[in-house]
């Protein structure tokens, strides 16, 4: 942060990043990383990334086209000037965090909290769309390890993503889902996690969400389902993860070839729910 602070004062741009104690910045425009350039926010010059996020006017931080955002050892939230706290009002907006058209933003043991108000892109913390549509290699892609992500919209979100991982993280308290992988990503590890107190379904991969494996993770205390695998989400494997106290443990929906098997399920409504009905309106 440092060096970007440093850059900004040599354009006469000096109120947009602002330093504080403890190595705590209060960010105060949007940033777009664009392709070959990478910002790294690193425990050596930065404890607490706050995203100002006044009414209708919250900061972004982007990524796209091949550009990197590296996190590592690092608080990232939004932040209310007003009242001197993160933002914990939803209905007019908050700051979040972007991966976008194949780019890669990485998290490792990072707490990213209190972002996002909207479904989608504006969620909080979501890797979204592909730099090429025919190539779904090509998805906004990354990690998360060892982190913490709470209090978001969603806690994680995804949309032709490719290859994230998510591991060894707690995911936890976020008003809607926990961690929601959308159309067509493909390609993820999603393990030894703990995924909890979120307002519908812990995990849930949905519309063609294929290839994924989510394994040794512990699900428990959501709203909803603990995991879930919905519209067309097909040749997937669910293994050796704990899911308790949801309404149905694991539940499959108009998705197949789907490999299930060694999950400890208990206290749950249902253990397991298989729902095979086809709507012809519903394309996924």
């Amino acid at each position: 942060m440092p060096q970007l602070k440093d850059l900004l004062a040599a354009q006469g741009l000096t109120n947009l990043l602002v330093a504080e104690a403890n190595q705590q910045w209060l960010l105060k425009a949007n940033v777009v990383i664009e392709r070959s350039a990478r910002l790294n926010v690193t425990a050596a010059t930065t404890s607490w990334l706050k995203l100002h996020s006044p009414p209708a006017a919250a900061v972004v931080l982007t990524v796209q086209r091949g550009g990197h955002l590296y996190l590592d050892g690092v608080k990232v939230t939004s932040w209310s000037s007003t009242a001197g706290d993160v933002d914990r009002t939803v209905a007019d907006g908050r700051s979040y965090l972007l991966a976008l058209h194949g780019a890669r933003m990485d998290l490792l043991q990072s707490e990213v909290a209190f972002l996002g108000a909207g479904s989608g892109e504006p969620s909080g913390l979501s890797w979204r769309k592909r730099l090429d549509d025919n190539d779904p290699t090509t998805g906004a892609t990354g990690r998360v390890e060892e982190s913490k992500i709470h209090d978001n919209y969603f806690g994680i979100y995804t949309y032709e993503a490719y290859g994230l991982k998510i591991l060894h993280s707690e995911v936890y308290d976020n008003l809607y889902y926990g961690i929601d992988p959308h159309d067509d990503s493909r390609g993820f590890e999603v393990a030894y996690n703990k995924v909890y107190g979120n307002g519908t379904h812990g995990i849930i991969f949905s519309r063609r969400c294929i290839d994924n494996v989510i394994h040794h993770n512990e699900v428990y205390d959501n709203d909803q389902h603990g995991i879930m695998l919905d519209r067309g989400t097909n040749q997937n494997k669910v293994y050796a993860n704990t899911v308790y106290n949801n309404q149905d443990g694991i539940a499959v929906y108009q998705s197949s070839d789907n490999q299930i098997y060694e999950n400890v399920l208990r206290n749950n409504q249902r253990g397991v729910r298989i729902n095979a009905t086809y709507d012809a309106d519903d394309p996924y």
